[in-house]
């Protein structure tokens, strides 16, 4: 009976108390600024953001479904050749509800293709072949290419309300963060 409990828990998305992370600490663990947390291609839409960026939340076959960013674990993976880390278990992700989804639209900034922090940077997906790659330009006019798809297409950018992530879908892939900061 035990070990079914235990077993069902993991089937939900729950994670066992202290064995789940923040996104930052199981990041740092994995040496990577990429998570694929919804690893689907039913991902449909954008993402949104709740206003704590403590949240994430993408429409997956219809439902918004939100996943906790401060209880989660991230198993080594890789994503079009680049070290990643692809969700494994997260606190109970959960439909949002009416309320929620509204206060994560208003938290939230998407836009197709390019998106500007208040300091200035602008990260923007720009075709590369049949896929993307994201590239930061600094104020001070620095470029730096963050990613490549590596053929998938990518689209609908969105900045976590305090600044530290990028959201966007991969169109075969799913839900994919970028640490920035």
């Amino acid at each position: 009976m035990k070990k079914t409990l235990i077993f069902a828990f993991f089937l939900l998305g729950a994670a066992p108390r202290g064995y789940a992370q923040t996104l930052d600490a199981e990041l740092a663990r994995l040496k990577t600024n990429l998570a694929l947390v919804v690893y689907s291609g039913a991902v449909e839409e954008r993402s949104l953001w709740s206003p704590r960026s403590d949240y994430v939340a993408c429409r997956v076959m219809g439902k918004w479904i939100g996943v906790s960013l401060h209880n989660l674990a991230l198993t080594p993976d890789r994503w079009h050749g680049k070290r990643v880390g692809l969700l494994k278990s997260s606190a109970a992700p959960h439909e949002l509800s009416a309320d929620e989804l509204s206060l994560f639209r208003a938290a939230s900034e998407v836009q197709p293709i390019l998106i500007r922090t208040r300091a200035g940077t602008r990260y923007a997906l720009q075709p590369e072949g049949e896929g993307s790659v994201l590239v930061a330009t600094r104020a001070d006019g620095q470029i730096r290419r963050l990613w490549s798809s590596g053929g998938e297409p990518c689209y609908s950018l969105s900045l976590s309300p305090d600044e530290k992530y990028l959201a966007c879908l991969g169109e075969r892939s799913g839900l994919l963060l970028t640490k920035i900061e």
